[in-house]
């Protein structure tokens, strides 16, 4: 077998630092694209640990920023409770996660922006439950346990009452 062996030490040492940078764009590479593949649920599962609800999207999107595009966003208790159980429904949210915590592999949610939204909250008068009951903010477990600051734009509030 026959090897190629440069006598010029500069020339080694041009192939040798051409090798690790293409070894280092291979990694970066691998690492971005398990990124953009756990980011996305990273982000589904925070906000229902967040709203302690069941959380459904149509299509999720991850951004070379470490953030996620969500569309049709619905938010929505674990038991059905009513005709129409959904609490909240947004068009567009788009989530942020920290820097520093995507740095230490630990990412957690730091801004929220909800777009297009209805708040649907919803009165049963027999039980005299809301299905806003099932919402539950609490802050996160892991991390910091600081909320994300959640940010509302062009939505509507909807109220219902119904006999059970």
């Amino acid at each position: 077998m026959v090897r190629f062996r440069p006598e010029n030490p500069k020339l080694r040492a041009i192939i040798r630092r051409l090798f690790v940078a293409v070894l280092l764009a291979v990694i970066l590479w691998l690492v971005f694209v398990l990124a953009g593949r756990a980011l996305p649920h990273i982000a589904i599962g925070q906000i229902a640990e967040l709203t302690n609800t069941k959380v459904q999207v149509k299509s999720i999107d991850f951004n070379l920023d470490g953030s996620v595009f969500i569309e049709k966003l619905v938010i929505s208790p674990y038991r059905k409770q009513g005709p129409d159980d959904e609490i909240l429904k947004a068009r567009t949210v788009y989530a942020r996660f920290g820097k520093v915590s995507l740095l230490l592999l630990r990412p957690r949610l730091q801004e929220i922006d909800v777009n297009d939204f209805v708040f649907n909250a919803q009165h049963n008068l027999d039980t005299g439950q809301w299905n806003l009951s099932a919402l539950n903010i609490k802050p996160p477990k892991h991390g910091s346990g600081q909320m994300p600051l959640v940010h509302l734009k062009r939505g509507t509030l909807q109220g219902l009452e119904w006999p059970g």
